[in-house]
């Protein structure tokens, strides 16, 4: 129903868009009025996401008059206005958002620099002036001064594009040109934004009327990300994303519907926990697993529509481009070259080396990054609390049935390198990410745990967008048989996206951290072993000394366990309180009672005056042995002593179910 809705109201839109024509006034060199539209194919964006693409927008021109030959062709800053922080990568002084002049290579029929046959040609100008004779320091982005195309008599830059006309099949259409005397192809027909806030500036873009009957003029934006973190403002359904126009000056190029919807933000991840038949999985550290492996839980990533999970690149990205890795080394990369194709992927326009024109190779880097996301969608799991010698385990890739598939990277923030290497261990075929390579990952989980803690992170390597889908991870556990710990734990865990924004820097995508809270997935006792000390004493002349070992140093191979014994007495309704018996004479320490050594106490020393009933030990350790000996005040006369009962308790047990087998995994977290 709800993509029903933004279907109407994108309809609505385009259909509003297109019955409102107006005209823009071009007076420089004899040009006049254009008839300009803006529309925009909205986007639906992630309300969790910092760096979310906007639908681009583009401005259909047609009409006006020539300008006269040899004359300057007026220029325009064109702004765009989010409702929030734009976002999009910056490069090089200015950003990854283009704004690109009649659709550079998605046709035959370029002409002038201008059409949709052209290469891109990336606007420059000379940021930190230029040397004698020549163009040095460039920077991507048109400044105030328009273009740079080579120097004038004294050695300054030439900025200036100037309208002529050129002949093609019989019919005559004005170009731009950077002579005042003849057609020159190659003016410049890609611009970079500058960012400030919530704005995107294109300098100095050329107003060249079409002229020709049948001819458009066209300006195309594209590339630009904007903070959607918390935009839905707690509303129901999709929220609309409205941006609007500043022309400078606003005669230049004046468009009717200035303000139009590029975007829907609504919530796009549902994220849970699903434990097995039998509830949460409680078991005693000190005993045997009762399953190799046993599934303990099923973390499930579910996408709430259906372009909200996306891979890094689209299987229909093509050619290839030269660039800088996020490591720091130079490879190849796939594009997405062609301008207004939807690609549903993390990546938005990527030029390619294939289909830009030739230009300088230090103007040429500044298309590195351009539109190229550092990965796809990612999700992670940050577990806490796993006791000391518990692995977690969970497996290399998922796949579902109808191919769509994660699989483990190596962090959080690490950028994906080349997409090629090994199969993934642990699957029957290979999975191959969007370009049809197989994706290299690691043997086991990709995060080291430091103790007590741990965090796994899965990313998109193919899905599709008509459907909803959803990744279900098994998880599942070992520890060292007869381990224990010196207090009951129980292991957490919290899912989001990733990388969240605090640690992602400026990496692409990155998402706010989890709102929802630890979900408890597996459940560790205290191996214990309780003690009954039947007749204690402290009164008419009697005293009681008691003594605690801690046996579980043997000849036999027993894990050595530590723990503190915890002391309760008992005499009818008023009782002492209960404290603690530690190592060596330690009534009321902390301390824990090492393997092979004992703990004593008397009653004198300890209880209250009076005293006649008797005491309970609860030790945080296996083995514990204890002895008791009355006698009276001084040991002179009487003396006789008992060993302690040690008492059978209701030991809680592993809850998982029969029919559950041990689940093929590949890989362990261990602490």
């Amino acid at each position: 129903m709800a993509d029903f809705r933004r279907w109407v109201l994108a309809l609505a839109v385009l259909a509003l868009v297109f019955s409102g024509l107006a005209s823009a006034q071009t007076n420089s060199g004899g040009a006049s009025a254009m008839n300009c539209t803006a529309y925009s194919t909205p986007q639906t964006m992630r309300s969790e996401g910092y760096a979310e693409l906007i639908g681009d927008i583009q401005i259909i021109c047609t009409g006006g008059t020539a300008i006269t030959v040899g004359a300057a062709i007026p220029t325009a800053n064109i702004s765009l206005t989010l409702p929030k922080t734009v976002t999009s990568r910056i490069i090089g002084g200015a950003s990854e958002a283009l704004l690109l002049i009649d659709e550079p290579g998605t046709a035959p029929g370029g002409f002038g620099g201008f059409g949709a046959g052209e290469g891109l040609t990336l606007c420059t100008n000379n940021a930190a002036g230029a040397s004698s004779g020549g163009n040095n320091a460039y920077a991507a982005g048109a400044g105030l001064g328009g273009c740079f195309f080579g120097t004038t008599t004294n050695g300054v830059p030439d900025g200036t594009l100037y309208a002529q006309t050129i002949t093609v099949g019989g019919n005559v259409y004005q170009v731009a040109s950077t002579s005042k005397a003849s057609a020159v192809v190659g003016a410049p027909n890609a611009y970079q934004g500058i960012v400030s806030g919530s704005t995107v500036t294109f300098q100095g873009i050329p107003i060249l009327p079409p002229v020709s009957s049948g001819v458009n003029r066209s300006f195309r934006i594209t590339n630009i990300r904007m903070d959607a973190y918390d935009y839905v403002g707690g509303g129901v359904g999709p929220t609309g994303v409205n941006a609007s126009f500043t022309i400078s000056p606003p005669t230049a190029l004046q468009i009717n519907n200035s303000s139009l919807t590029v975007g829907y933000v609504e919530q796009s991840l549902s994220s849970s926990v699903t434990l097995p038949k039998g509830g949460l999985y409680a078991q005693p550290l000190c005993s045997p697993s009762v399953l190799p492996n046993p599934t303990i839980g099923t973390l499930v990533f579910k996408e709430l529509f259906g372009t909200a999970f996306k891979p890094r690149f689209s299987p229909a990205a093509s050619g290839y481009l030269t660039t800088t890795l996020g490591s720091g080394v130079t490879g190849t990369l796939p594009t997405q070259p062609t301008p207004g194709f939807i690609y549903n992927s993390e990546s938005g326009f990527v030029p390619g080396n294939g289909n830009l024109a030739s230009i300088s190779s230090t103007v040429n880097s500044s298309w590195s990054g351009v539109g190229v996301a550092d990965f796809g969608t990612r999700f992670k799991a940050v577990f806490t609390n796993i006791p000391a010698g518990v692995s977690i385990f969970v497996p290399n890739a998922v796949q579902n049935t109808d191919g769509s598939t994660i699989a483990l990277v190596t962090g959080e923030t690490t950028v994906d390198g080349t997409p090629t290497g090994a199969a993934i261990p642990g699957l029957t075929t290979p999975v191959l990410n969007s370009q049809g390579a197989p994706l290299a990952t690691s043997t086991s989980n990709q995060t080291a745990f430091g103790v007590g803690s741990g965090t796994v992170v899965y990313e998109v390597m193919q899905t599709f967008s008509n459907v909803n889908e959803s990744f279900s991870i098994p998880v599942t556990f070992s520890y060292a048989p007869n381990v224990n710990v010196s207090t009951s734990s129980t292991v957490t865990v919290a899912l989001s996206y990733a990388p969240i924004e605090s640690l992602a820097g400026a990496n692409i995508p990155r998402f706010a951290a989890s709102t929802s809270s630890p979900t408890n997935i597996l459940s560790f006792n205290v191996c214990q072993t309780a003690l009954l000390f039947p007749y204690v004493v402290y009164a008419a002349g009697y005293d009681t000394g008691l003594v605690i070992a801690n046996t579980s140093s043997d000849p036999f191979s027993t894990i050595a366990q530590s723990g503190t014994c915890s002391m309760s007495w008992y005499q009818g309704t008023t009782n002492p309180p209960t404290n603690t018996l530690g190592a060596g004479n330690g009534y009321g320490t902390t301390t824990a009672i090492p393997a092979g050594t004992v703990a004593y106490m008397t009653a004198s020393a300890n209880l209250p005056a009076g005293f006649i009933g008797y005491g309970i030990a609860v030790c945080n350790f296996q083995y514990a042995h204890g002895f008791a000996i009355v006698q009276d005040l001084g040991g002179q006369r009487f003396g006789a002593g008992y060993l302690a009962l040690v008492l059978s308790r209701t030991s809680a047990t592993a809850t998982v179910d029969s029919t559950l087998t041990a689940a093929g995994v590949e890989g362990g977290l261990t602490n």
